[in-house]
């Protein structure tokens, strides 16, 4: 490596806590998803301060269980892990993901009527302690 190339290393950004692989990408669909559901709740004039709560609970663990598995398994590969606890952290975590995109459609969808969009948050909810439970996270 030469002269040029450490200095660019030296003044280019820190690396990413969750590295450059499957666990930052599955943490940053959650983060992506979060984002939008606080977008639709700001654009509508909303305040939902259960549905905030229960968002950023979520996120936080999501975050904490992906710190856990990149370290358990740190790598820039996005597959998922051969590890049956790490593949159902994965599972996990993305299904969190998806339950977050749908709480913030179901907000733009039924506006008057959150119902939806806390069905799917519980969903959220349950999945990223899923992920917490195959990590031996809980206590």
């Amino acid at each position: 490596m030469g002269l040029i190339d450490r200095l660019v290393r030296r003044v280019g950004p820190p690396p990413h806590p969750l590295g450059e692989g499957l666990w930052r990408r599955d943490f940053d669909r959650v983060d992506r998803a979060s984002g939008r559901v606080l977008q639709v709740l700001a654009h509508q004039g909303r305040e939902a301060p259960q549905l905030v709560e229960e968002l950023t609970a979520c996120r936080d663990r999501v975050w904490r269980c992906c710190l856990a598995a990149v370290a358990r398994a740190p790598g820039t590969d996005t597959d998922v892990p051969g590890d049956d606890d790490l593949a159902a952290v994965h599972h996990a975590v993305s299904r969190a993901a998806t339950s977050v995109s749908q709480a913030a459609q179901a907000l733009v969808i039924a506006e008057s009527d959150p119902a939806a969009a806390q069905r799917a948050m519980a969903q959220a909810t349950a999945r990223s302690v899923e992920a917490e439970t195959a990590l031996g996270l809980t206590g």
